[in-house]
């Protein structure tokens, strides 16, 4: 799911991580599922699940978990009633297994009829995704992988994995092997053709494209029939020719395509729907494509881009407060109306009223006032501005932590600052506050996933003979030595995959190595890691 931003997904989607003391801990808690349990993802990552949902026992899910991590065979709860002293509600899950110590489980609130149409869109949305993405990940792996693996020489099985023995319910591989396909399976296929004579003519599509994608009906051992999905890709294994095969178990899908054959049209008309805003994207992509000269360029819009999920999260933590203040504000106004607090038969009872009033509405417009600011300060964070401006490096600093405060707040990270530079410099403004909110965005991450007690940041800055010198530093226990030479490479990430693009750092790099003729070093000191950034007087280049 590295590409994927799960809080844009229309559906619940959790990610648990298996611990050594064989429970599972939440790792991810997407903005679906935090709707539809009304709870906050900080209040559960860290956490066992049964002891934040005692009532997934006596559901049965977490039995499901336990047979899912230990088959690594994807498993669907269909309807499951899930109830504690908070939550009451029927729910669906898919539960798949991500490696070797994680599952990630797709689910839904199916506690109101007309809500199942779109569980059925969305499970086969994300069931067919999910295939198409775990294909690339794994197609190499043989014995390890999930997915069954054959290879074909002279139209005979001469090798497979473990994984086509289970699928097919044999005994040994030797019960396979020099089996032609259409040994294992029907005589016909669905669409008429003999096994025998449509296998040969998919090895020969094969050959012919150099890979070759198709469904097609195997034989269990015990008679039933199995849907896969399988690729053919002719490749030389030990100056041999040979067919590189692989099978995926499609028959889950196969049986909801079934299930939902009656919402055709609803499932035609969101197809429709994707491929516009597909053309649209593709369309978007192309353009800016075409704007950037270099793939520098290209490179630097990316890391802005991957950077804006972030800024609404943090924009998500500043309206949180002034919002709740608003409505609390509007609360009261409302009930001293309704409970006639004021005497409004009298002037001095007028009066009264009309100072409250006017004071509890200064209140709102101020916290209005402040909602504004901050959509301000991100839209002008995101204006394509490249025009160098002369300023003191506190005022970008200010502006960054100004954005990313209340993110810092809600983690506890306290900041440090010591401003003692007093010299003006050119400087492109935005630029400047993207390094810093990469810098400060990645020692959050970092104390979140070291569980950091106590984080603090320490920012300084002071003037040197030739311009300013910058460190960034905290306490988050620093980079492992064996890879902090590479973290300035494009798409290096020290990040779990579903999180970091690589991008943050290497753009940072280029921003002041080469935008600021400054130079932008990484070093382990104390009990954390310290960014030190050297900026010279001087024009800057484009």
């Amino acid at each position: 799911m590295q590409n994927i931003n799960i809080d844009l997904l229309p559906i619940c989607v959790v990610i648990y991580r298996y611990d050594e003391d064989g429970d599972f801990i939440f790792e991810e808690f997407n903005k679906k599922a935090q709707e539809t349990e009304n709870i906050q993802k900080e209040q559960l990552l860290g956490y066992k699940v049964h002891l934040k949902f005692p009532g997934i026992k006596p559901m049965g899910l977490l039995d499901v978990f336990y047979r899912v991590f230990k088959s690594s065979k994807e498993e669907v709860l269909e309807i499951g009633l899930y109830e504690d002293s908070r939550i009451y509600g029927w729910r669906r899950n898919v539960v798949s297994k991500m490696d070797k110590e994680r599952l990630l489980v797709v689910y839904e609130d199916i506690s109101k009829e007309n809500e199942l149409i779109e569980e059925f869109e969305h499970t086969l949305a994300k069931k067919t995704q999910e295939l198409k993405k775990q294909k690339a990940a794994f197609e190499e792996l043989f014995e390890k992988s999930s997915d069954g693996i054959l290879i074909l020489e002279d139209n005979h099985f001469v090798q497979c994995n473990q994984t086509i023995v289970d699928m097919l319910g044999y005994d040994s591989k030797e019960e396979i092997l020099q089996l032609h396909p259409a040994d294992l399976s029907p005589e016909f296929q669905p669409d008429g053709q003999r096994s025998l004579e449509k296998s040969q003519i998919m090895i020969q599509l094969a050959m012919q494209k150099g890979s070759h994608s198709f469904e097609w009906k195997n034989i269990h051992a015990s008679g039933k029939d199995i849907w896969v999905e399988v690729t053919l890709t002719p490749i030389s294994l030990n100056e041999r020719d040979v067919v590189y095969v692989t099978w995926r178990d499609i028959s889950q899908r196969k049986e909801m395509e079934n299930k939902i054959q009656n919402y055709t049209a609803l499932l035609e008309a969101s197809n429709r729907e994707l491929e516009e805003l597909t053309e649209t994207l593709e369309e978007r992509v192309y353009q800016e494509l075409e704007k950037n000269a270099s793939q520098q360029k290209q490179l630097f819009a990316q890391s802005r881009l991957a950077q804006m999920g972030e800024m609404i999260s943090m924009i998500a933590h500043q309206w949180r407060q002034p919002l709740g203040a608003i409505s609390t504000t509007a609360s009261n106004l409302k009930l001293k109306l309704e409970l006639d607090l004021f005497d409004l038969s009298t002037k001095e009872g007028i009066e009264e009223a009309q100072q409250y009033f006017s004071e509890k509405l200064d209140n709102i417009e101020n916290f209005v006032q402040n909602l504004t600011t901050t959509i301000d300060d991100f839209r002008n964070f995101y204006k394509p501005n490249k025009r160098s401006v002369l300023v003191n490096i506190k005022a970008p600093f200010e502006k960054a932590l100004k954005i990313i405060e209340a993110s810092f707040l809600a983690d506890g990270i306290e900041i440090i600052k010591e401003y003692k530079s007093q010299k003006e410099i050119h400087l492109y403004q935005n630029e400047i506050m993207q390094v810093i909110l990469n810098i400060l965005k990645n020692s959050q991450d970092n104390f979140r996933e070291q569980r950091t007690k106590k984080p603090k940041i320490y920012l300084s800055c002071q003037d040197t003979e030739d311009g300013i010198n910058i460190q960034i530093c905290d306490n988050g226990g620093g980079i492992h030595h064996g890879i902090i030479d590479k973290v300035f490479d494009p798409y290096f990430s020290t990040k779990h995959e579903k999180n970091g693009t690589g991008l943050g750092l290497y753009m940072s790099k280029i921003i002041i190595d080469e935008h600021h003729n400054g130079h932008l070093s990484v070093k382990n000191e104390g009990e954390g890691v310290c960014f030190k950034i050297n900026i010279d007087n001087g024009e800057l280049n484009e």
